[in-house]
């Protein structure tokens, strides 16, 4: 994590690669895989570690937000939309998720 808060995210993705390697069903290397992948602008990639990671961890809301995030970035609104409305409805206080599902439905005139 240390390369991660120097902003070497690229150095760092080896790591987070290994990470999941070595440990598959540990959600948390996979999510952290996808924040650097989405970091580098790879949401496509990163929006399939996240897809993995919630595979394993479907009531986790942050993942789902994070999924979310990578489908924006892919122009998938609609899909980011339900990962958004899962993320609320898992934890109704995530402001975050909130904020980017109104931001989102707000442009889509809903």
């Amino acid at each position: 994590m240390a390369l991660v808060e120097q902003n070497r995210i690229a150095e760092a993705l080896p790591h987070f690669q290994a990470a999941v390697e070595f440990a598959p069903q540990d959600t948390d290397a996979r999510s952290n895989l996808g924040n650097a992948l989405r970091a580098l602008g790879r949401p496509a990639d990163a929006a399939v570690a996240y897809a993995q990671a919630l595979a394993q961890a479907p009531n986790d809301p942050s993942i789902h937000y994070n999924l979310a995030t990578a489908l924006v970035d892919l122009g998938r609104t609609d899909e980011a939309v339900a990962h958004l409305r899962d993320a609320v409805r898992l934890d109704p206080d995530y402001a975050k998720a909130r904020l980017l599902l109104q931001r989102i439905e707000a442009q889509l005139g809903r």
